[in-house]
Formats: structure tokens, sequence, C-alpha cells
């Protein structure tokens, strides 16, 4: 799906700004076949799917948040969740904060892993002030490499719109020209700097020691996973961690029984697209199909068949897990943060993450974080699946709708913690009266 920016320039009269003036534009912005710019004109009494703006503001937001739009991924789930966000996080992914005295819609735009999630939302009511109101909602998932191009486009056009008119184009051609001038480290940096969601032109001299210190500290892959969870005053901690744990997996030996079902599900069809959660819960539902396991229990031996050998390295940040497969061992080094190793149902559900990993992942390495990116989201959504399908939570329902006491009982009988099952029941749509 693709994200499209379609404009005529206007006229809007005099009493306007000069470089506003002459960027003045009816804009309609789509996503896919979608109008996310279809607006009731409360003065007009009419609807209509474009709105009436200067791009010169847009162009600088766009120019401004460009590394952030692309590379940042904490606070990916915000995209899906209307509410959830940050002032700050806000403002570098929602075009609604571009303000300048315009109504701009609420879309939001967040990449992870080469694509770009839009999520745009109506408005019950008009905005304070606003003539126009949003009309619709969706969510939809853009080729990155795309969306990036679109905005270009428009920065450019901006650009020489303002030159045609002999206008000044203040500070944002010098904005864009350091984003295009970036190659080879200065960009590794700024797409770091992103990742961890700073200003990569604002960074402290401390805040970039740090981030050069990280990169060269983790396995090659893992920054952007640790950078999406890891604030800038835990980087160094967390990336030293990350050294030892990679260390400590380099001594591990013994190859378990999941290099052969991921030779079956490579055979396969890949389940890709989507959710995360959704292709979470696919794959999770290929593996136990391969393995025949119906949507009963695991077997005791599955998990330490398909996630071991294990090791523990002490964690002064309470990192979770580093996850390795080489030819000849694959398993995990979990954390330990004051002498608390992951035990019970917290451990199984992280030998269910690192199993995804091991059967999915693309890299020599991995990490298990508490991140809300789409690669985490994924893992633990095939976790949950993994450990109590939900058809078995709906086979195991007494009266039609979920209870507390069929969380209970559903959780013993599964070996999972109740919070999986809860989490189950929410995320599948199964009716239940859980207060």
């Amino acid at each position: 799906m693709s994200l499209r920016f379609a404009f005529e320039w206007l006229d809007p009269g005099e009493g306007v700004a000069p470089a506003l003036r002459a960027t003045w534009a009816r804009l309609c912005v789509r996503v896919g076949d979608q109008v996310v710019t279809r607006v009731e004109d409360l003065q007009a009494r009419s609807i209509r799917g474009a709105i009436h703006v200067p791009l010169l503001p847009l162009a600088e937001w766009l120019a401004d948040h460009w590394w952030h739009l692309w590379y940042e991924r904490r606070g990916f789930s915000n995209c899906l969740a209307q509410g959830l966000e940050s002032p700050a996080w806000r403002r570098r992914h929602c075009l609604s904060a571009i303000g300048d005295g315009f109504v701009w819609p609420s879309l939001w735009l967040v990449s992870d892993e080469g694509r770009t999630c839009a999520a745009w939302w109506d408005e019950r009511t008009a905005r304070a002030h606003s003539l126009v109101r949003y009309l619709d909602s969706g969510t939809a998932w853009l080729d990155r490499e795309q969306a990036a191009a679109e905005c270009a486009a428009l920065i450019q056009s901006v650009l020489a719109r303002l030159e045609d008119q002999g206008l000044e184009t203040g500070g944002l051609r010098e904005q864009w020209h350091a984003v295009l001038g970036a190659d080879g480290e200065e960009r590794r940096f700024c797409e770091a700097a992103a990742e961890l969601g700073l200003d990569p032109y604002a960074a402290t001299e401390a805040s970039a020691a740090a981030i050069v210190t990280a990169n060269e500290a983790v396995p090659p892959g893992l920054f952007h996973e640790l950078a999406a969870e890891a604030d800038i005053e835990r980087l160094t901690a967390e990336s030293l961690w990350c050294q030892r744990a990679a260390a400590a997996a380099a001594t591990l030996q013994g190859l378990p029984a999941w290099s052969r079902l991921r030779g079956s599900l490579q055979l396969g069809v890949p389940v890709d697209g989507g959710p995360p959660w959704r292709v979470g819960y696919s794959r999770a539902e290929q593996v136990r199909q391969l393995l025949k396991l119906g949507v009963g229990p695991l077997p005791a031996d599955v998990l330490g068949e398909l996630a071991s050998p294990e090791t523990v390295v002490p964690s002064t940040t309470g990192r979770i897990a580093l996850g390795f497969a080489r030819e000849d061992a694959a398993g995990i080094v979990f954390g330990a943060m004051a002498g608390r190793v992951p035990a019970g149902t917290s451990k199984t559900f992280l030998r269910a993450r690192a199993m995804h990993e091991l059967l999915h992942g693309q890299g020599p390495a991995f990490l298990l974080t508490r991140a809300n990116t789409r690669e985490q989201a994924t893992g633990r959504a095939f976790a949950a699946e993994m450990l109590v399908p939900a058809a078995a939570i709906r086979a195991r329902i007494r009266d039609r709708v979920a209870t507390g006491d069929d969380v209970v009982d559903i959780a013993a009988e599964f070996a999972v913690a109740e919070q999986v099952v809860r989490l189950q029941i929410v995320n599948h749509g199964i009716p239940a009266s859980l207060e």
C-alpha cells in the first residue's frame, strides 16, 4: 500500500505571509485507496476530500523529523491505539502536531522493519475554533521506501515553489541538505540517535559517545532492538551486557531439535504481512501442526528441545535475554538482575519467545526485550498462541463466556501465567466476564 500527497497550488488572497501564501494548496492525502483528508466543512455544510493549507509547515515538519519518521521504532504500538502516545513522541510522528494555526489530520507515521504503519483517527466533534472535522479512521501498512520517497518529493516541491516565487527557503533547505548529505558513519549515527528518540543534530557529546560505544559493543544486527527499548542513560550498560552475553553464548555447545523444524518451516508458505500479532498467531499454528500437537498443552520436553542450551549473565538493567543460533549450537542467555533469574511461567514464556526467533529469525543472534517493536510483538503473540492456543481456550469455556475461574483453570492446565490466558482472551475477541 502506498502514501500519496496530491496537491494543487491556490492563492488564499491578501493577509497571508509570503512564504505561506506561495505554498498554499488544496491537499489530498491518500493511503492506498482511502482518503485521510476527507472532512466536513462546517461553514459550507459540505463534505470534501481535501484541505486548504500551506505546504511549507508540512515540509518543515517532515524534514525536521525525518530520521524519527523512518527509524524510530519505540512507541510502535502507539500508532495502533489512540491516546497512548507521549507528547514528545506525538510531535515526532503525528501530522496534527504541525500546528501553525492550521488543522492537520491526526495521521501517525511509525516505521519498523522496512514498513511504515499509517494510522489516522476521525473526530466526533471539531477541534476548538476549527471549521473542519475529519471523518475517517484507518490503519495501513506502507512500504517505507515508497512513503519516504513521497515525503521527499513534497519537500522538493515546496523548495522549488519558494525559489520560483523568489522567496527565501529559510531553514528548510539547510535542514533538508543536512538530511540528504548524510552518508556512511554520519547516516548510521543519525539512524541510531533517532532509534533512541534523540535529535541527531542536537545530541550531547555524552549521548553521541554512548551511541558509538553501543554500536561497537553490541553483536551485529542487534543495536536496533536494543535502541528500541533502552534510553540513553542505560544504553552503555545494556550494550556491555549484550557483549558479555554474546561471549557467554560463544562457549555453549549443543544443537537442539529446532534446526530440523526450521528446515520444515522454510519449505512451507511463509507467513508475512499484516499486524504483528496476526503473524505471530499464524506462525504458532504452523509450528503446532508440524509438531502434531493439536491444541493441547505442550509436552514438557518441547521447549527444552527447541530452546537449549541455556546460561545466565548478571544484569544491572533488567535486560531479558539474548538468543543465538549457530551451526553447532543454539540457545538462550538469560539476564539476571539482583540475582533474580527468570523461573517458572516467566521462563517458559521467554523460551517460547526464543522458539519464535530460533525458527523465524534472520540473524545469528537476537534479543528478547520489553519493546513494542514489530519483531518483539510478533514473538510475544507467537509465544502466547504456542503455549495456550485460542482454540483451546474456547473449547474449555463452560458457559460460552470466559470467567475468572476459567482463566485460573486453563492457566493451571497449560502451565502458563494467568495474564497470558487473559491476554489471549482479549486479543482473540473471546467473550468474557473477567471483572
